[in-house]
């Protein structure tokens, strides 16, 4: 058995010898190595390659999940311009509807002796005289005229109160909690409790139209603060509609 074993050159081994299944043989070198690794792992790597390709050709779903888990809200951003033009707008006609309300509640104030001569009417009647047209213009232009300027200041109040409530809503930080949520009632009712006290407060005693609250009639100034809440209440609800 010396002799037959002596007669084996290297790398040859006997026809008896048992043969032993010792995996795949690997190479010295690195190269056939890894070409060896990747056949024994191909259907696992082809399985994370397809996954790496889908995430990567679908960038809304990741640009997606990436603001979410940011805490962000993907919004289309559109110019302060834009914005400003359609709060002021939107505000416009919530103005006008609200000067409307406004007015039934003076009239019925009116028609209970708490109010007197309408305000707007006096105002009209100073700026009339203020230009030296009073004397000159009929009665009844005068109280068109009046009307138009109530309308056209209770416009003018409203679209400055739409401007400055799409512009919040819009700039508003995301993650603030108030972005997007409409105006609320109170903020109406403090606008329109500005608007008297700037005007029935400030410049229409300041021009010596009408007297200060606390110098006016009784019930007047009572009377125009509550048709002002109607005015902001009423401005709030049509801007946030």
């Amino acid at each position: 058995m010396g002799a037959a074993y002596r007669g084996l050159r290297p790398g040859h081994r006997a026809a008896d010898t048992p043969r032993v299944d010792r995996g795949p043989r690997l190479s010295p070198l690195p190269s056939l190595n890894g070409v060896v690794a990747a056949r024994l792992h191909a259907r696992p790597v082809g399985a994370v390659l397809a996954v790496t390709a889908s995430m990567e050709s679908s960038p809304d779903a990741s640009s997606v999940d990436h603001h979410a888990a940011a805490g962000h809200v993907a919004r289309p951003r559109r110019s302060l311009g834009r914005v400003a033009r359609a709060g002021a707008a939107r505000g416009l006609a919530g103005g006008l509807v609200a000067t409307i309300a406004m007015s039934a509640v003076m009239l019925g104030a009116q028609k209970v002796g708490l109010l007197g001569r309408m305000p707007p009417r006096k105002i009209t009647d100073a700026l009339l005289g203020a230009v030296g047209l009073r004397g000159k213009t009929p009665e009844p232009a005068r109280r068109a005229l009046a009307a138009v300027n109530h309308f056209a200041f209770g416009g003018a109040c409203g679209a400055l109160f739409g401007l400055a409530h799409e512009v919040w809503r819009v700039r508003a930080p995301a993650t603030s909690g108030v972005r997007g949520h409409r105006a609320p009632l109170l903020a109406g009712l403090a606008f329109g409790t500005a608007v008297w006290a700037v005007s029935y407060a400030g410049w229409v005693p300041a021009f010596g139209i009408m007297p200060m609250p606390q110098n006016d009639r009784p019930g007047r100034p009572t009377s125009m603060v509550v048709a002002h809440w109607v005015f902001g209440g009423v401005l709030a609800k049509v801007v946030a509609a």
